[in-house]
């Protein structure tokens, strides 16, 4: 799959998933913003977004089980470098928030740090395997 391009069916599946989410989440103030804080009903729209989640997990998993040994590798130490990034990002936060003084971090930073740790780690490993 490295110096094959991607299927159609996952690029196509994720670009909708994408679209899907981020559609949801602009569109999730309008819907929040009227309920009351901590309301059953606000926290369940916060949730709505997520619903895209096993979608992008299938196509993913699908993609993953057509890999051959030396790509899945690849893509197990990709996933692993994003984890450690993350775990290293929400670790400094925390220290940061509780010793350093400074206000709280917003999740977005930590969805931001594992998104580019996994990416990171898919560069990392693709060169390392070249």
């Amino acid at each position: 799959m490295l110096d094959q391009p991607l299927p159609r069916r996952y690029i196509w599946g994720t670009l909708a998933w994408t679209l899907a989410f981020m559609i949801l989440l602009i569109m999730l103030p309008r819907f929040t913003d009227p309920l009351a804080p901590g309301s059953a009903a606000r926290i369940a729209l916060s949730l709505l977004p997520l619903l895209v989640v096993p979608f992008a997990f299938r196509l993913d998993f699908d993609l993953f089980r057509k890999l051959d040994e030396m790509q899945r590798q690849m893509m197990l130490e990709s996933l692993a470098i994003g984890a450690y990034i993350t775990v290293l990002v929400c670790a400094a936060g925390v220290m940061l928030e509780e010793f350093g003084g400074l206000p709280r971090m917003s999740a977005m930073v930590v969805l931001v740090c594992s998104g580019a740790g996994s990416v990171m780690g898919w560069l990392i490993a693709r060169r390392r395997y070249q």
